[in-house]
């Protein structure tokens, strides 16, 4: 990507059926506690920390406006309102159109409290040295997350016998991305991001070698980031990092059992 001021946004909108945020008791699980503070707490101090500058965009549900404006009182944070049935692309999608040509946009989740500054600006340097509109982070947990974390349960898009990525709920949208085109297939994606092979499927459309490719799994990122971006229009990166707590987000409890462990020991 060329030089470009980044714009983080936390995408937090809550959906329809959410176990934990009703087992805890809590408007949208962003504001489950982990460790002293609230997930979204979390997210946002490694963005300070990683000296980004605000204001900061927050993608939330329309309809939990006051309470965020509430639990953000002291953050410097631009409120990007959607309705119940928006998907997070659509929502990435509109902060995106409300950017200028010299900012990118930093995607992240609110329940996403491992990350870290150290994470962030591993991920933008790997995005500074790419030419691609669209960068996803992801992990390849065959060689790292689980040799640290064999308990852990992700869905595993498995390109060959070394490699199985995971996504990290990290990524990097430039303004030339936007292609009008793009949402449907970006949202077809997010949808099947759960299965594999309706993942691949989608990917693939109608290139059959490719897709064979990925079922005998005997491809490389470098192949499926060129497929991802003749899918979507828009030049695209799959790049791996180094720490396999980036693709341990918070959707199940014992995805929290095990990062209030993570981040019990960090505080030590």
């Amino acid at each position: 990507m060329a030089q470009v001021q980044v714009v983080p946004l936390i995408l937090a909108g809550k959906r329809s059926s959410d176990p934990l945020s009703k087992n805890f008791q809590v408007p949208n699980k962003a504001f489950i506690h982990l460790a002293g503070k609230t997930m979204l707490s979390w997210v946002v101090d490694a963005i300070k920390q990683a000296e980004l500058q605000p204001p900061y965009m927050l993608s939330i549900t329309r309809s939990q406006q006051e309470i965020f404006e509430d639990a953000l009182s002291d953050v410097l944070c631009e409120l990007i309102l959607n309705d119940e049935d928006e998907s997070p692309v659509q929502a990435s999608m509109k902060a995106l159109k409300g950017l200028q040509p010299t900012q990118g946009l930093l995607i992240t989740t609110a329940d996403n409290p491992l990350l870290t500054a150290e994470i962030i600006n591993h991920f933008l340097n790997k995005c500074q040295s790419s030419s691609a509109d669209l960068v996803i982070g992801t992990v390849n947990g065959k060689q790292q997350l689980l040799q640290d974390y064999p308990e852990v349960r992700r869905t595993w898009h498995k390109l060959n016998p070394n490699c199985w990525l995971s996504g990290c709920n990290l990524f990097f949208w430039s303004p030339e991305g936007f292609r009008e085109g793009t949402l449907d297939t970006l949202c077809q994606l997010e949808e099947k991001r759960k299965s594999p092979i309706l993942f691949a499927s989608t990917v693939a459309r109608l290139d059959l070698k490719f897709l064979l490719k990925l079922c005998l799994q005997r491809t490389s990122i470098e192949e499926c980031s060129q497929a991802l971006s003749r899918a979507t229009r828009v030049k695209t990166e799959l790049v791996t990092l180094p720490f396999p707590e980036a693709c341990i987000d918070v959707d199940t409890m014992t995805d929290l059992e095990l990062a209030q462990k993570i981040l019990s020991k960090r505080s030590k």
